[in-house]
C-alpha cells in the first residue's frame, strides 16, 4: 500500500493510503467517521456544524464540507449549529481506492 495524495471539490486535498493501484484520474475516499475529529492537523479541512446534539458524553455532528458532502463527527467540544469548525483526519486511516473517470 503506497501513500498517495488526492484533491478534490472546494481544493480540499487529503494524504492517504492507496488500498489498490490508482491511476491518475478519479478516485474514491473513505474516512470511517470515528476517525474524523475537530481540529488542526494532517489533511485538515473546513465544515460547517449543520446539526448538533449533546449525547451525554459526547456532541453528534452533522458538518457539511467544501466538498459538499454531509459527514458525521463525534465530538467532546461543545459546538452549535452554524459553527465553522475544522475537521481532520490521520492519513493512514484515508483509504483511497480507484474511482470512474
Amino acid at each position: 500500500m503506497a501513500r498517495v495524495t488526492v484533491e478534490g471539490a472546494g481544493g480540499v486535498r487529503l494524504a492517504g493510503v492507496a488500498m489498490q493501484a490508482v491511476p491518475s484520474g478519479a478516485a474514491v475516499v473513505a474516512i470511517r467517521p470515528d476517525e474524523i475529529v475537530i481540529g488542526d492537523g494532517p489533511n485538515a479541512f473546513a465544515g460547517m456544524v449543520e446539526t448538533a446534539e449533546y449525547g451525554g458524553r459526547e456532541w453528534l455532528l452533522q458538518v457539511k464540507t467544501a466538498f459538499d458532502d454531509l459527514l458525521y463527527v463525534r465530538s467532546s467540544r461543545v459546538v452549535a449549529a452554524g459553527d465553522r469548525v475544522m475537521l481532520t483526519a490521520p492519513p493512514e486511516r484515508v483509504l483511497v481506492y480507484a474511482g470512474e473517470s
